[in-house]
């Protein structure tokens, strides 16, 4: 899900998300796993962000995502632990073309 909402003619913010449900089904050669979560996909991750333009300055871009708990074994003995990611940036123009 992804949604993106402008307040000023210049400004966009975002909301975003991404919810998954992964799991060893019909696994008969290897019963052990049977219903275990996939390894490395996460059941959650959701995140916001905002564009905001300053036309003589840059434009100027930050993110945050949180990503949920997942397993890094198909067993799901070992966890990774949730995080959390933060992007930013500055764009400009220097050259016209």
């Amino acid at each position: 899900m992804e949604g993106d909402i402008r307040p000023h003619a210049r400004v966009t913010l975002s909301l975003f998300g991404a919810f998954t449900s992964a799991h060893f089904n019909h696994t008969p050669k290897q019963p052990a796993i049977e219903g275990n979560q996939v390894p490395q996909v996460p059941r959650y991750h959701i995140g916001t962000g905002v564009i905001a333009e300053a036309p003589r300055v840059a434009t100027f871009t930050a993110q945050a995502r949180f990503v949920g708990d997942q397993f890094e074994d198909d067993l799901n003995d070992l966890v990774l632990e949730n995080y959390v990611v933060v992007d930013a940036s500055a764009t400009r123009q220097i050259t016209s073309s």
